[in-house]
């Protein structure tokens, strides 16, 4: 069995992972384990993202009612490319996809124009097909929000693995930008606090990044890396000090107020 389910989990049906890799190894190797521990845990909608071509047709070929698919061409990522993009638009098109992602800004690289061409081209498509966006960002939060309130106000989505600062927190809520949370923001020194802003403003959701995470425990290792989200959403509602089915029942309704009608 995975991991004993925390009190608050045991009756909730609409778990979410707003944040993961099915694609990549070792979930890919063990993909039926993966989701069925998981679905043990009544994590029952699973957010997952493609960054090449190849990444994208292994979800096609792998298809699940329950798994959504993002994808996008990533700021940082050197096998994402800018020629899939026609790609994107042939699945919006054909709506395979959940939402555009991940994309946004980098500072790791020094191609700051490019990034901004790339991003603007992928927002246009979910402008045009009102698909949410999953964004990744990186210690260029000012230039995001400067961009989305200038050309994009009407985007919605969220930002994955936000680590951010409370300051932060409040400027792209004017956006109504979500904030997915997740084993990064728990190690932060300020991190109570932008929990607390986080969701007082209400638009959040949880994810594993997996497999692209420290594992929680020995158990959950042994089981299935999904499982690590009843730990992020533990540690949270003991930060913020909000009961666990009020943190699930605010990630639904982010949810449906994201996805495409």
């Amino acid at each position: 069995m995975c991991a004993v389910k925390h009190s608050g989990f045991d009756d909730y049906e609409h778990w979410i992972d707003a944040h993961c890799h099915l694609c990549n190894e070792p979930l890919s190797d063990n993909l039926q384990h993966e989701l069925e521990a998981a679905r043990r845990m009544n994590i029952n909608t699973f957010i997952s993202t493609a960054l090449t071509r190849k990444e994208i047709d292994w979800h096609l070929a792998n298809y699940c009612p329950e798994i959504k698919l993002v994808a996008g061409v990533h700021p940082f990522y050197e096998k994402s490319s800018s020629e899939d993009i026609p790609y994107l638009e042939k699945l919006c098109e054909e709506d395979i996809l959940w939402g555009i992602g991940e994309i946004g800004f980098d500072n790791r690289k020094n191609n700051h124009k490019y990034q901004q061409n790339i991003l603007s081209d992928q927002l246009e498509l979910a402008q045009q097909y009102d698909l949410p966006v999953v964004f990744h960002v990186v210690r260029r939060f000012n230039e995001l929000y400067q961009l989305l309130s200038k050309d994009f106000p009407e985007i919605k989505g969220y930002i994955h693995g936000f680590t951010g600062s409370p300051e932060l927190v409040e400027m792209l809520s004017r956006l109504n930008i979500a904030f997915s949370l997740g084993h990064r923001i728990l190690q932060q020194k300020d991190a109570a606090d932008t929990i607390k802003r986080i969701i007082k403003n209400g638009l959040y959701l949880f994810e594993t990044d997996a497999p692209f995470l420290p594992v929680m425990n020995k158990s959950t290792k042994e089981n299935s890396m999904l499982c690590s989200l009843n730990h992020i959403v533990s540690e949270v509602s003991e930060v913020s000090g909000v009961k666990i089915d009020e943190l699930l029942e605010g990630q639904w309704e982010t949810f449906n107020a994201i996805s495409k009608p």
